[in-house]
């Protein structure tokens, strides 16, 4: 990963100073607030109306050319489907969307994702999108690849279902539209049936190479403008195609299909209001003629897999008399993610993203034109109140009036806010990959202990360009110590009942539970002979709740055998001031 210049500037002066090695970092979490734009990625944007209407084989066939069917709607729509697919090799397969998936990986990591046209694409490169090594592409994996290629350059769709609304795409890409989302149903038919094709290429062996050197270059790949406005438009689903390649099963990939069109058409599909649906029928829909018993196990064997990738969540299955069998399912959490995304268009980076996911979420809950408004208009001035918004609700604070207003007020006069040496020193850990929460002094932690706080434990000696601007010299004494021989001393405990409780507790508590939930409590009142009831007192409400339900009953036994007598343990919050703001440049 190549990092910034500001970067390599602050590597210059970071001395020993370690940062965490940034995993990926998905857009949709607040998370995503505090890392570095180069280490955040989305699931990949597809045409949500492609893996609805088109109905792809389980397997290679030859022999199977052509499908009609119907797709209904709740609403009583009904749009007809004609597949056409190469006289020779069949219609696609499941296993072909991952080649497909994999030309619009290559697309939006050369900057095409929003062109008709793709040109310079080899073979090879098309297998290293697909996640196979360079020693495992051989001949057969090479004409397997060209024979899915010939089977969507031959397939063409021809159908009822009205595109208009999709077309918007150009005024709904600036605003002046609202996005045809995946959960809007169709509201009327064409009076006639239009022609799609998917993607038209050849392959061109005498082709010049890429700039890898590699020959057998496919010819221009062009993309049908359907497809490509509907996720211009946000009508995308954002599918995780590494998930969808790593299920080898093709009844697993097609379950991922059906299960991901119906995250994102039926919005009440819940952990409350789960989907039953025959297998039976299923297997209907996906144009298979074998439904007997064996081959609805088979389906039904997949559900445990789908699970453990986080794609099906709470299910059951039944017997439903002798010629049936039913499934009950809920949406695991990689559908859920999926539904984040809605509304958000293909071609938007990352970074942006995240913007208008936050703003959504949260106790402020901006409407998405608000969010998107503000993340275009304001990016660095959102980025700094929702770092700042994280902080306060990490400490417990609460607004006078509303969250909503008050977010909306500091982004209208820009607000910057007291950074007392506290909340830098919090921020500059955050930033640097390190979740330290809110009540820990992270000025008063050595590299070391920092290290306790990092998400997997692997850090590097490089710096890193913050969101906010590269750390200073400054900034960074406000939370470092200098060296080991600097550090703090040892832990003095006072000759009270808290003083020995926290003695032991020391002693029996891992550090890393002990340093940020027990350390920093402080005895408010001490028990007496006629009231045996020890108040703590937390730096937050969040630790005070946390402390109350992770860590008082220890407390309270430690305290008993100490005081020889039953002890009431109560944990309150230290009241926290609000904090002072002014515009900038006032």
């Amino acid at each position: 990963m190549t990092r910034p210049a500001s970067a390599e500037r602050a590597g210059h002066d970071a001395g020993a100073v370690s940062r965490v090695v940034r995993a990926p970092v998905r857009p949709d979490s607040f998370d995503a607030l505090f890392a570095p734009a180069d280490t955040l990625v989305a699931p990949l944007p597809v045409a949500f109306l492609l893996l609805e209407l088109v109905r792809p084989l389980l397997q290679a066939d030859p022999e199977h050319t052509g499908e009609e069917y119907v797709v209904r709607y709740p609403n009583g729509i009904a749009v007809n489907v004609e597949l056409h697919g190469n006289t020779k090799l069949g219609l696609p397969t499941v296993s072909d969307f991952d080649v497909y998936f994999a030309l619009r990986q290559i697309a939006r990591d050369t900057g095409q994702e929003l062109a008709l046209e793709l040109s310079g694409v080899a073979l090879r490169e098309i297998g290293r999108a697909l996640g196979v090594p360079k020693a495992e592409q051989n001949g057969a994996f090479l004409r397997g690849l060209g024979q899915s290629l010939d089977r969507w350059s031959a397939f063409s769709i021809v159908t009822d279902f009205d595109f208009s609304e999709v077309d918007r795409a150009a005024e709904a890409s600036v605003g002046r539209a609202r996005p045809y989302l995946p959960e809007t149903l169709p509201r009327r038919v064409r009076p006639r049936r239009h022609w799609h094709y998917v993607l038209q290429t050849g392959l061109n062996e005498d082709a010049v190479p890429n700039a890898r050197g590699e020959r057998s270059v496919v010819g221009t790949i062009r993309f049908d403008r359907v497809w490509v406005n509907s996720v211009k438009s946000a009508s995308t689903a954002w599918i995780d195609a590494a998930l969808h390649r790593e299920l080898r099963d093709r009844y697993a990939k097609r379950l991922y299909q059906t299960l991901l069109v119906r995250a994102l058409r039926y919005a009440t599909w819940s952990e409350q209001e789960p989907w039953e649906i025959s297998v039976t029928e299923l297997l209907r829909d996906w144009g298979v003629k074998d439904t007997r018993a064996r081959t609805r196990e088979t389906v039904l064997d997949k559900l445990a897999s789908l699970e453990a990738r986080g794609i099906v969540g709470r299910h059951d299955t039944w017997r439903a008399g002798r010629t049936d069998h039913v499934m009950r399912l809920t949406p695991g959490e990689k559908l859920q993610e999926a539904r984040r995304h809605v509304g958000v268009r293909a071609g938007e980076s990352p970074a942006h993203v995240r913007l208008v996911w936050a703003l959504q979420q949260g106790p402020w809950a901006f409407s998405p034109v608000e969010a998107r408004y503000w993340a275009e208009q304001a990016p660095s001035v959102v980025l700094r109140a929702l770092q700042r918004m994280v902080y306060l609700r990490e400490t417990g604070w609460e607004p006078d009036k509303s969250w909503g207003g008050f977010v909306k007020q500091a982004l209208r006069d820009e607000y910057t806010f007291d950074y007392d040496e506290r909340y830098q020193a919090w921020l500059s850990a955050r930033l640097r990959g390190y979740r330290v929460p809110v009540h820990v002094d992270a000025r008063r932690l050595s590299d070391r202990s920092l290290e306790r706080y990092a998400p997997n434990g692997s850090t590097d000696v490089s710096d890193v360009a913050l969101a906010g601007g590269d750390v200073g010299a400054e900034e960074r004494a406000a939370f470092e110590t200098a060296s080991p021989a600097n550090a703090p001393e040892a832990e003095t405990f006072e000759d009270t009942l808290w003083g020995r409780v926290r003695r032991r507790l020391s002693e029996l508590l891992p550090a890393a539970v002990y340093q940020p939930w027990i350390k920093p409590l402080v005895a408010r009142e001490e028990p007496a002979p006629s009231n045996p009831r020890l108040l703590l007192e937390a730096p937050d409400a969040f630790a005070a709740d946390w402390v109350r339900q992770k860590h008082a009953p220890i407390i309270a036994a430690i305290a008993a055998e100490e005081a020889e007598q039953p002890i009431e343990v109560a944990v309150e919050a230290v009241r926290v001031a609000a904090p002072r703001v002014r515009a900038e440049g006032a």
